[in-house]
């Protein structure tokens, strides 16, 4: 039997693999990505990085951290984090949680626990965000695992047997940890709800005890809240598109533009808060696998909407929609003149000004609202 490391389709790249697939990103169109995401560094400068590079510890330092930094400095009023000292250093962890960027999500939380405990996590990302040859090796050089989307249902149970299996050994079996996000897709109204195809995917490898199984995984919950949303404008004309007509349509390369507008878009603060998943007695005690599975999602769901860190922004959008300042004591006059200058830029001229305005408010205005109901 093929041990789930050995899963080459799945699992990212090896040192001693990483040397063809540097290669083929350099022959790539990588560039006009670059000069996309980044526009004011020369291109040619972050492709030098990869010069000599040899195994992925050397790629996360030389050109990931680095790049990090870049988008943090120039895109961000400071990145902070917090919890990560309550988690056991000695064992593999498996990080769930919300999902509002493709790809700073999960770099960011990389980042943290660098600092913290001097390695990052393996993490997951859809097959439907990376069509391409040269993103594809870009992103598993980094660790990532590339998840199948789109499937049959028969073909969708295999791919999700395979992914459970692997998480599986690999926290499990002291590898690494694991990043996933708690549902599929953004957050793309501000809701953050664990979707329970995420949980009953990590409960497969698990056999009859399934519930037992999510327990040895050491689910961490984790909230990580921006200021500002670079895409809120792309998600709302999303959201429009799906209330007016029930689809939406992708342009060509639509998601190629969205990972660039997240990186370089400012994104004023961001924080992530690394929670702990406590009442597994209480979980474990569910009279029916179902229950159990119902317990550990409201657990999931309270800590990671109860440490989301709220920013002026919510606040002002909870006010803005309701045309009281109830909540006028978390913000200042000139935060509200460049919160609503920053959206009536964003909606200049749009037909559908008045609509989107209303959706990227309440997208702002959830996390608000959802924190209430925990009180």
């Amino acid at each position: 039997m093929t041990h789930q490391h050995d899963l080459y389709e799945l699992r990212p790249y090896r040192d001693d693999e990483i040397g063809p697939a540097l290669a083929e990103i350099r022959r790539s169109p990588i560039l006009d990505f670059l000069r996309m995401a980044f526009p004011h560094s020369a291109p040619q400068v972050l492709l030098a990085r990869m010069d000599g590079i040899e195994t992925v510890a050397q790629f996360q330092k030389r050109v990931m951290a680095v790049g990090v930094s870049f988008i943090i400095k120039t895109t961000t009023d400071g990145a902070t984090s917090n919890g990560l000292q309550h988690l056991d250093p000695d064992r593999c962890h498996t990080y769930i949680s919300n999902h509002r960027d493709i790809v700073l999500d999960s770099t960011f939380l990389a980042r943290a626990t660098s600092r913290y405990f001097g390695e990052t996590m393996q993490m997951a990302i859809g097959d439907n965000l990376i069509k391409t040859d040269w993103l594809t090796h870009l992103f598993r050089i980094n660790k990532t695992v590339i998840v199948k989307r789109g499937l049959s249902k028969r073909a969708l149970m295999d791919s999700s047997q395979e992914l459970s299996s692997y998480i599986s050994s690999l926290v499990k079996g002291h590898h690494d940890s694991f990043w996933i996000a708690q549902g599929e897709g953004r957050a793309k109204d501000g809701n953050d709800f664990t979707q329970s195809g995420v949980i009953k995917m990590l409960a497969l490898a698990g056999g009859k005890d399934r519930l037992g199984h999510l327990r040895e995984l050491d689910l961490v919950p984790v909230s990580i809240s921006y200021e500002y949303d670079p895409c809120d404008l792309a998600k709302a004309v999303e959201r429009l598109s799906v209330i007016r007509t029930g689809a939406y349509q992708k342009k060509v390369k639509e998601d190629l533009t969205n990972i660039a507008l997240g990186l370089t878009g400012k994104k004023g603060r961001v924080h992530i808060e690394v929670g702990v998943l406590t009442g597994w007695d209480h979980i474990l005690a569910a009279n029916s696998r179902r229950e159990g599975f119902e317990r550990l999602l409201a657990s999931l769901d309270r800590e990671i909407i109860g440490n989301y860190r709220l920013w002026p922004s919510h606040y002002l959008a909870c006010d803005l929609l309701s045309g009281r300042p109830d909540h006028e004591a978390h913000y200042s006059a000139e935060e509200r003149s460049a919160f609503e200058a920053r959206m009536a830029a964003q909606l200049a001229g749009n037909p559908d000004a008045a609509d989107l305005r209303r959706l990227i408010l309440e997208m702002y205005a959830n996390p608000v609202y959802n924190k209430q109901k925990l009180a």
